[in-house]
């Protein structure tokens, strides 16, 4: 019997599973993580807990292209001069207002005082890195930004809102890192466990379990004629 290879197969299943419980299992119960480990892990990755600088913009645009005429141009930049006048003098209204419908071509913002919404410090848009760059640089609400080029088209942007960035305090988020954490101790706990089984493990052949097994009529060999095949 102890070289029928079910009956090795079952025993050594049997002292697999002898010491994950006696080896395995007290190892990840035992694990832990304490107040200072999830400190290092919040100071360590901060920036997981911190939701970005937000700003809600408005704009004006006029579209150009590199082919395009520098009286053409100029003329362009001297109705989004006209613009940003008439802008300036505007109160209580939501971004430009009536301006961007009579001014500005963006389809998408146009007819809402050119609002293009909330965008995120750090993430890419649609629009012109310069757009948002100027965004981010103004202070107060309804700030308006001088005449913007760029290789696409002239922008104005308006500051319509503002939200800073804000750190989520550890104490908020404790118990999830005490959880994340832990799991992923005890999986790596795990896997070292697995990789050492493994590794202690013979690799052994049963000729004669192999000479019984029957083998197709059509692929011409001969039972118990044949040698095992050799390992690679």
């Amino acid at each position: 019997l102890d070289k029928d290879p079910e009956v090795v197969r079952s025993y050594r299943n049997l002292l697999v599973g002898k010491l994950k419980q006696h080896q395995l299992t007290p190892r990840i119960e035992a694990a832990t993580m304490s107040d200072e480990d999830i400190q290092a892990h919040y100071e360590a990755n901060v920036d997981a807990y911190t939701q970005p600088a937000k700003i809600r913009i408005a704009i004006i645009y006029m579209k150009t292209h590199p082919t395009m005429s520098s009286e053409k141009v100029s003329g362009l930049k001297g109705r989004m001069a006209e613009a940003r006048e008439k802008a300036l003098e505007l109160s209580n209204v939501r971004g430009f207002g009536a301006l961007s419908i009579n001014y500005s071509e963006d389809q998408t913002s146009r007819y809402k005082g050119g609002d293009i919404g909330w965008v995120e410090e750090g993430r890419k848009y649609r629009w012109n890195p310069a757009v948002i760059s100027a965004g981010f640089s103004m202070e107060k609400k309804d700030d308006i930004s001088d005449i913007i080029t760029t290789d696409n088209g002239l922008y104005l942007v308006k500051l319509m809102d503002q939200r800073k960035s804000l750190v989520t305090p550890l104490k908020k988020v404790k118990t999830r890192i005490r959880h994340k954490q832990l799991l992923e101790k005890r999986k790596a706990i795990e896997k070292a466990f697995q990789k050492k089984i493994r590794a202690a493990t013979e690799i052994e052949i049963y000729p004669e379990a192999l000479e019984a097994i029957p083998l197709p009529a059509s692929s011409g060999l001969v039972p118990g004629k044949q040698k095992p095949p050799t390992l690679p």
